[in-house]
């Protein structure tokens, strides 16, 4: 009887030392798991945030003038001199879908600065746009420096009218938009913008585009459009 006593306390004890082990193994386990998933939160802290595009500006802004401007990369951008109904040096298109088809502007007296600017016209359907455009020459185009573009628009819509100066950067060639956007006001406002363009931006792919969005009431006008690099 004692003896038997005696071997159901041994056999409680190895149960005991058993299961011991097993909870110290599965909390050491647990341990391994959390810290391995803290490692890797710090790992994902540690990874480079992908470059932002460049902020849009909305409305008036200070005078971002180049303390040492270097060529003037857009041609007529005054808009004075024109040739067949259209402002000399741009293409003027109206786009629907992926369909683009040749429109006319309209030489107006209505300046922003000078004798004339460009009036935009309106899509002839709800959401689609027409673009006035001009290619980039590629000398002037400085990666890495500082670029500062700027234009007067005129429409009676908020998001009615921006200018967009485009292009694309490193072996992908991803694309990046920096915007102006005219708040609306029905007045001429001069919108100004710079940034640092990327090192591994291609110089021959800057595009300077004016937006004339929606079926809002009221003309576009664009005037006095600007895009030079810091020497």
């Amino acid at each position: 009887m004692q003896r038997s006593f005696i071997l159901a306390i041994l056999m409680a004890l190895a149960l005991a030392v058993s299961l011991g082990c097993d909870a110290a193994k599965t909390a050491a386990g647990a341990t391994d798991k959390k810290g391995a998933s803290t490692s890797k939160s710090k790992d994902a802290a540690k990874e480079p945030a992908k470059e932002a595009v460049p902020a849009k500006a909305t409305g008036p802004a200070k005078s971002a003038a180049p303390a040492k401007p270097g060529k003037e990369l857009v041609k007529n951008g005054s808009f004075e001199e024109w040739k067949d109904e259209n402002p000399a040096d741009w293409n003027v298109v109206e786009m629907s879908g992926n369909n683009f088809k040749p429109v006319k502007a309209a030489k107006a007296a209505d300046a922003g600065a000078g004798k004339a600017s460009a009036q935009i016209p309106k899509a002839e359907k709800e959401g689609d746009f027409v673009i006035a455009k001009q290619d980039l020459s590629k000398d002037g185009v400085k990666p890495g420096k500082k670029v500062y573009y700027s234009a007067r628009l005129k429409a009676a819509a908020p998001d009615q009218a921006q200018v967009v100066l485009h292009f694309k950067k490193g072996m992908k060639r991803e694309a990046r938009d920096a915007r102006l956007l005219h708040p609306g006001s029905g007045k001429w406002e001069k919108l100004e913008l710079n940034f640092d363009v990327p090192a591994d931006a291609l110089p021959d792919s800057f595009i300077v585009f004016v937006y004339h969005r929606g079926q809002a009431k009221g003309d576009v006008l664009v005037d006095d459009v600007s895009v030079r690099f810091e020497e």
